[in-house]
């Protein structure tokens, strides 16, 4: 085989990191710790990087084409490389998205404001609020959080200057009553989280493609081009 069309290290090095599945899975994900419903957009992106990276070394060993025509035709493989991956990316997010979507309908359906509680509510803020400078006092809310969900609707319905607590103590109170009293969709939420921040991979792989599959100089000669 000859000289690849972009022989510098770095590309040479993501070339090679493109063949194995490893790293596939720190650009797209790990299926193993991705759901099932999100397989497809990483695989689809996986297939794309395998296929473009095919056209570009056999575009190097090409005797039909010049120097000028094999980059130019490389730069066409990975335009079409990166708007496959860039797809998968978005339809990788939009799952996730999706996901939260869902997580947060039942939560918010789980601990929705009853105004006609609003007396109780107001004796939990109350409560709350006398254990805000007791000693072991916020150990307390939390352990009456697990036996009571009310205390969860007031912390995620209520302003958070209505509290003697800090914002971020609330939030993660609030927090840990979904995983204990909706633990499904707690997880969802998270999973829906956790499939968005892996897409955030694709946009290293489409990197590595735009500097080594072609060299965007040589490529723009062939706008010199006569024809016939």
């Amino acid at each position: 085989m000859t000289a690849p069309l972009v022989d510098s290290p770095d590309a040479n090095k993501f070339r090679a990191n493109a063949k194995l599945a490893s790293w596939h899975n720190v650009w797209f994900g790990d299926p193993a710790k991705m759901p099932k419903e999100v397989h497809g957009h990483m695989k689809r992106a996986s297939d794309a990087l395998h296929a473009g990276l095919n056209k570009v070394d056999a575009l190097a060993d090409d005797p039909t084409k010049t120097t000028v025509v094999r980059h130019e035709t490389a730069k066409k493989v990975a335009e079409n490389t990166i708007a496959a991956i860039l797809d998968a990316k978005g339809r990788q997010e939009a799952a996730g998205h999706a996901m939260m979507a869902e997580a947060n309908d039942a939560i918010n359906e789980a601990f929705a404001f009853d105004a006609s509680r609003n007396p109780i509510y107001e004796r939990i803020i109350n409560w709350i609020n006398s254990k805000a400078s007791e000693k072991g006092g916020i150990a307390k809310v939390r352990e009456a959080m697990k036996q009571d969900p009310q205390i969860v609707t007031v912390l995620s319905n209520y302003p958070p200057y209505v509290f003697d607590l800090p914002q971020d103590t609330c939030r993660s109170i609030a927090t840990e009553g979904y995983m204990h009293h909706t633990p499904e969709a707690a997880d969802k939420l998270l999973t829906g989280q956790r499939v968005i921040d892996a897409a955030k991979g694709y946009d290293r792989a489409v990197k590595g493609v735009r500097a080594s599959f072609y060299n965007e100089t040589v490529a723009a000669q062939a706008a010199k081009r006569v024809e016939a």
